[in-house]
C-alpha cells in the first residue's frame, strides 16, 4: 500500500516493521532490534543503520540480579536489553523516507491491527505451545498469550490492546515518547517494580547510528 501510494522503500520498511511486530509477535516487535542496509537510487553508496539492543548500565557481573541459580538469567525483566527498533525506524524515516508519509501514517496501521487482533496461524500456535511453561511464568504474558489458561489454536483471533495503546503513543509522540517520554517512564517503573535492570537513563541514552 505504501509503495502504491508513492512512498519509497524506506517508508515501506518502517510500516512493515511495525506491522510485523503485531503479526509475527514471536519473531518481531518494538522490544527487539536489528540492522538495515539502505541504498536508494539517489544514493552513491549504501548506508548501514545499526539499531541493535544494548545492555543496561546496571547489568554488570557484580550485580546479583543478573544471575538465577548460579547462571545468567535467560528470561524475565532482568534479561531484557534496551531495545533499538523504534529508534532505528525513526532514523530510517527521518534520513531516508520520501516525506510523503508522516511517521503517524506509517505506525498507526500497526496500532489498528493490534486493536483488531491477528488471526493465529499454525507456526504461532506451535510457538505458543512450545513456550507455554515460560509464558505462564509471567502474569501479563499468560493473560495475553494463554487466554483462559490455554494455548490458542490456529484460526483464533487474538487482540493486543496494550500494544495498540503503546503503538498509538509512538505514532503520536515518535521515538521520543518511547525513549524519553511517557512510554519510557512506564517501562522504567515496571522494571524497577519487577526486578528489571533497564532505567530511564538507559532508555534516554539509546541512539541508533
Amino acid at each position: 500500500g505504501v509503495l502504491a501510494r508513492g512512498g519509497n522503500v524506506a517508508d515501506a520498511a518502517v510500516a512493515v516493521s511495525f506491522a510485523l511486530g503485531v503479526a509475527e509477535p514471536d519473531a518481531s516487535g518494538i522490544g527487539g532490534d536489528g540492522m538495515a542496509l539502505v541504498w536508494l537510487a539517489s544514493m552513491d553508496a549504501p548506508v548501514a543503520v545499526d539499531f541493535k539492543d544494548v545492555t543496561p548500565g546496571r547489568a554488570s557481573l557484580d550485580n546479583a540480579a543478573v544471575f538465577r541459580d548460579g547462571r545468567l538469567v535467560a528470561d524475565g525483566p532482568a534479561a531484557a536489553n534496551v531495545p533499538g527498533l523504534v529508534a532505528g525506524m525513526d532514523l530510517i524515516h527521518r534520513r531516508f523516507g520520501s516525506r510523503r508519509f508522516s511517521w503517524s501514517d506509517l505506525v498507526t496501521p500497526a496500532a489498528d491491527l493490534a486493536a483488531a487482533g491477528i488471526v493465529v496461524d499454525e507456526p504461532l500456535a506451535a510457538t505458543l505451545a512450545e513456550g507455554r511453561t515460560l509464558l505462564a511464568r509471567y502474569p501479563a504474558s499468560a493473560e495475553l498469550w494463554l487466554p483462559q489458561g490455554r494455548v490458542p489454536v490456529a484460526g483464533e483471533r487474538l487482540a493486543n490492546p496494550d500494544l495498540a495503546e503503546t503503538l498509538r503513543g509512538i505514532a503520536a509522540g515518535g521515538a521520543e515518547a518511547f525513549y524519553r517520554g511517557a512510554i519510557a517512564h512506564r517501562i522504567a517503573e515496571d522494571m524497577a517494580a519487577n526486578g528489571g535492570l533497564i532505567t530511564a537513563e538507559d532508555l534516554a541514552g539509546y541512539r541508533a547510528v
